[in-house]
């Protein structure tokens, strides 16, 4: 019997490493390797010394292109209170005629936006006649142009007036960008979402109706990502002993308000005067510079961690993290935290609610209550302090459903499910 030809699939991605759609694309990518698929990447931004990453020849007119999307981002900063908005009118020119792109089965699509692919360059990739899947990191695919919402629900019906451009005008930049993308064909076109949350917000959306949606959650490396030694990982990473230690980190995490991080530092002030003498360090990372914090507490400050085992070594050597995010689809710290053995406690927000198990692995606070998250700080310490098994609850819990093979697997299967059905062009 004739055997099928390997799957062939190559995923676009703004870059290969910084930034969470970019690093469950990379992981997904090296994960299908290991089950045999033809998996390639083309990213705009290459940082991994990876032969099979591939960045894109953009020519000579890369630099323009990125000076046009930080004019139009600069012109609508004030407006746009320090949140992530992509117009998506500029992008590199000619990806969908890329070899890479050509010669798939399966075109798989993450976070393109950054100057990578425009609202014109994910129609072009659309009208190829081969199955794309986009999995979501966020709500851009589904809105005019904001990446988080917030409390904004126009998307269900038609971007206009958007809150976050400031703009009470029917026939704004988010309109405009709203209805190019209701001109997208949508006929090859399947979205993953990694949260039922945002499947959910998907399905609902006016822009992906009819739109085939699957709920494939995100994996991790539970051979990286794993229980270790508190004492070892400590030692190894410079770490005191006698201190319970809190960790927090994400990318850019000091800087980004979505972040949460000034949430972060009520709670802790609160959790400070609550116990008198602190018993606490904060361990930090993700953030490009060490941040002043105002108030009496030691802060260890562990820079951009690119290496993986590095960064699963700081999550085991945690007591617990916090990620007091007030917008997430579904955090991948959240999940390497957990992984290592390590509780966690956020606020909850979009699909972080389907991480952790609330007094079982962790704690989930109201979200942006300084107050509730100071108490959920303040139980996980306690219940770490008495050996609780809260961590190795957290562990199982992501060994179950968040093994990176098994979700290879699931997109194996749906790869290649579309690539049986794909119909061919007719002459």
């Amino acid at each position: 019997m004739e055997q099928p030809l390997p799957l062939s699939v190559t995923h676009l991605s703004h870059n290969d490493m910084k930034g969470g759609g970019a690093l469950a694309c990379y992981r997904l990518h090296r994960a299908l390797l290991d089950q045999g698929a033809e998996s390639r990447m083309l990213v705009l931004k290459r940082y991994q010394r990876d032969a099979t990453v591939t960045k894109v020849d953009a020519g000579p007119f890369t630099t323009p292109i990125h000076a046009a999307d930080r004019l139009l981002r600069r012109a609508y900063r004030k407006r746009m209170a320090d949140r992530i908005w992509s117009p998506g009118c500029f992008g590199i020119g000619g990806v969908q005629r890329h070899p890479l792109v050509q010669d798939s089965d399966i075109l798989s699509l993450y976070w393109i936006n950054g100057g990578f692919l425009s609202v014109g360059g994910v129609d072009r990739i659309l009208r190829l006649n081969k199955p794309v899947v986009w999995r979501l990191s966020d709500l851009w695919p589904l809105t005019g142009g904001c990446h988080h919402p917030g409390d904004c629900d126009r998307f269900k019906t038609a971007c206009a007036c958007c809150p976050q451009l400031g703009s009470h005008a029917p026939h704004d930049l988010a309109s405009r960008q709203w209805q190019r993308k209701l001109r997208w064909p949508k006929q090859d076109l399947t979205v993953v979402a990694p949260s039922k949350w945002l499947a959910d917000l998907a399905a609902e959306s006016a822009l992906l109706r009819g739109v085939r949606i699957e709920h494939i959650t995100t994996g991790i490396d539970l051979d990286i990502f794993k229980p270790l030694s508190k004492a070892e990982a400590r030692h190894r990473l410079g770490l005191p002993l006698d201190r319970q230690l809190i960790l927090f980190g994400a990318n850019n995490a000091t800087a980004n308000p979505r972040k949460g991080f000034s949430e972060l530092v009520d709670a802790l002030r609160i959790l400070r005067d609550q116990n008198g003498e602190t018993a606490f360090n904060l361990v930090l990372f993700g953030g490009d510079r060490t941040p002043a914090l105002p108030l009496d507490l030691t802060l260890h400050d562990q820079g951009v961690i690119e290496e993986e085992a590095e960064k699963a070594c700081l999550f085991a050597a945690a007591d617990l993290f916090v990620t007091p995010s007030l917008e997430e689809n579904l955090p991948n710290t959240v999940i390497e935290a957990m992984a290592a053995g390590t509780p966690a406690v956020a606020f909850d927000v979009g699909g972080t609610g389907e991480l952790i198990d609330h007094g079982a692995t962790g704690y989930l606070a109201s979200p942006g209550d300084s107050v509730d998250l100071a108490r959920g700080l303040k139980t996980v310490l306690s219940t770490t302090a008495s050996s609780s098994p809260m961590g190795e609850r957290a562990h199982r819990a992501i060994a179950v459903a968040h093994d990176q093979r098994d979700i290879a697997r699931r997109y194996l299967d749906l790869f290649s499910e579309l690539r049986a059905a794909r119909k061919p062009v007719q002459a």
